[in-house]
């Protein structure tokens, strides 16, 4: 095989420099043990960044639109003339769909979720991801089929970095298949105003919570602590939530300083998503909740008047979108 490797970051943009889940995606980069000579190149699929961290100046600019089938179609046609080795993508909704695509119709193997990558003296990608909700890890190796594609999950604060201007490569590929969807408008996603990637707090509500309107009132206390808004994957096949918000092994892996878990069981496939949280606090009735056993403080209660108890001591405390406009009373927090 051609002893150079080449890998391929499947990046965003935003305000002119990789988004936040692009950041984590290049960390876990440079962290990879490969064979001399390897390279890993910064992909984009709609803006390039403009600025890149020291070290990456060159970027791969694919202009496709900001449709996940029709990235993939692009994609696809760009890796069949180029030939990486290697794809990663960061294992958000966005790396997830489009990789997953991109992966038919490439007709190759997709690692989902992995904690853990190194390239071996031959090429071949080692990718460790977590099995069996966490208590198993698995290995795993794609022997024959190219590329090797896998997802990597991130979550929690990033680094800052040298900052160096980028030197996009324009590939002039075949025109991709038109797209079976077009995108006819953008709305964000309603997780409080705050990225769930990027947040210090996370407010989440679990199946108990009820329903779609009873969860405007877990917006309503993250938006007065300037928390983002979770939701475990019950509660979005439920239709209380969107999957933006869905935190867990199947959606958003969240590290933030503090999760407020309400209504949450804390099934395995959540767990596995917020358990590294610096500290958790659980309210749920039941007092056999496994959340509880993960949980640094447990609060036995109907979720209801916790929250609306927390949102007047809040409000009276003078807190708005996480700021404290006058002094708590007696000094204490």
């Amino acid at each position: 095989m051609n002893d150079a490797i080449c890998v391929w970051l499947l990046c965003r943009e935003a305000n002119g420099v990789p988004d936040g889940p692009s950041w984590q995606l290049l960390e876990a980069a440079e962290r990879i043990q490969a064979p001399a000579g390897t390279t890993f190149v910064p992909v984009f699929l709609e803006e390039p960044a403009a600025r890149l961290p020291a070290g990456m100046e060159h970027c791969l600019a694919l202009r496709s639109g900001p449709v996940a089938c029709s990235q993939a179609r692009r994609l696809a046609d760009a890796v069949r003339q180029e030939r990486p080795q290697i794809i990663l993508a960061p294992a958000t909704v966005w790396g997830r769909t489009l990789t997953a695509i991109t992966a038919g119709l490439l007709e190759t193997g997709l690692a989902a979720d992995c904690t853990g990558l190194s390239i071996r003296g031959d090429g071949l990608l080692l990718q460790t991801r977590p099995a069996f909700g966490g208590r198993l890890l698995a290995e795993i190796l794609t022997r024959e089929a190219r590329p090797q594609m896998a997802t990597v999950r991130v979550g929690g604060a990033w680094q800052t970095h040298d900052l160096v201007p980028a030197c996009p490569r324009f590939l002039m590929t075949a025109q991709a298949p038109p797209a079976d969807v077009v995108l006819l408008a953008r709305e964000a996603a309603d997780s409080g105003g705050v990225s769930l990637a990027a947040s210090r707090i996370v407010v989440a509500g679990g199946l108990g919570v009820g329903s779609r309107e009873h969860f405007q009132l877990l917006r309503r206390l993250a938006r007065r602590m300037g928390a983002a808004v979770g939701a475990s994957r019950s509660a979005v096949n439920a239709g209380f939530a969107p999957y933006a918000c869905q935190v867990g092994q199947s959606g958003h892996t969240v590290q933030p300083e503090l999760y407020l878990a309400i209504g949450i069981s804390g099934a395995v496939q959540h767990l596995a998503g917020m358990k590294n949280a610096r500290r958790i606090i659980a309210v749920n009735s039941d007092p056999g909740a496994p959340i509880f056993d993960n949980a640094d403080v447990g609060v036995v209660s109907d979720w209801r008047p916790y929250v609306e108890a927390l949102l007047a001591e809040l409000e009276r405390q003078g807190f708005e979108n996480g700021k404290n406009h006058q002094p708590l009373v007696g000094g204490q927090s």
